[in-house]
């Protein structure tokens, strides 16, 4: 109890420090590039830009933190990866319309049959992808247990087993890990993008 107590305090801590670097980040990226966020003018002060909108984003992210917690804790599943999952399923169907558009598009009639093998194959490669990774994820070795004391078991079926996952971490450490590649792009936004050659 006193190590899951630790390790969830561990995990809010570690959030909480993502959640206000990206923020942060974020914002100055979609302002000064994009120029995506308009900020009135009364309200663009170093306080609303530093500490009110990242404070918007990492609620949020907290939230979502919560809301996996009690899923996890609830028995339903492992919340943070079903967030996860679900955020991602729900981009499905636009990925695979964005990709007909792009594949077969406006093409003419002599080129249509080939952009409709193309995207089939696009689709095939999706379906076989999500089939190794999830083989990947389920596979484990089965290691028999020879018990000791009571006399020798003879007939394997009668040992006890040891299951030990290929992957046991799932998809968290790729996902972990992307968060480190994309630090150092995070924190390149900080820098004047007027002067690229600083970059």
């Amino acid at each position: 109890a006193v190590v899951s107590t630790q390790s969830t305090g561990i995990t809010r801590f570690l959030t909480l420090f993502f959640a206000i670097l990206t923020s942060i980040t974020l914002l100055q990226q979609f302002s000064s590039s994009f120029q995506m966020i308009k900020i009135i003018d009364n309200f663009n002060t170093p306080l609303y830009n530093f500490f009110v909108l990242p404070l918007i984003l990492i609620s949020g992210s907290m939230f979502t933190l919560f809301l996996g917690e009690q899923i996890t804790n609830n028995g339903v599943g492992n919340g943070t990866s079903l967030i996860i999952f679900s955020g991602i399923a729900s981009k499905i169907p636009s990925t695979f319309i964005n990709a007909y558009n792009e594949i077969v598009g406006s093409s003419s009639s002599s080129s249509s049959l080939i952009g409709h093998m193309n995207y089939l194959f696009y689709v095939l490669s999706f379906l076989i992808l999500i089939y190794i990774i999830s083989v990947v994820y389920k596979a484990e070795r089965v290691i028999p247990i020879q018990n000791t004391g009571s006399g020798m078991t003879i007939n394997s079926g009668d040992m006890a087993r040891l299951p030990i996952k290929l992957n046991p971490g799932g998809v968290m450490p790729v996902i972990f890990s992307l968060m480190l590649i994309s630090l150092p792009l995070q924190i390149v936004q900080f820098f004047d993008h007027q002067n690229e050659g600083r970059i």
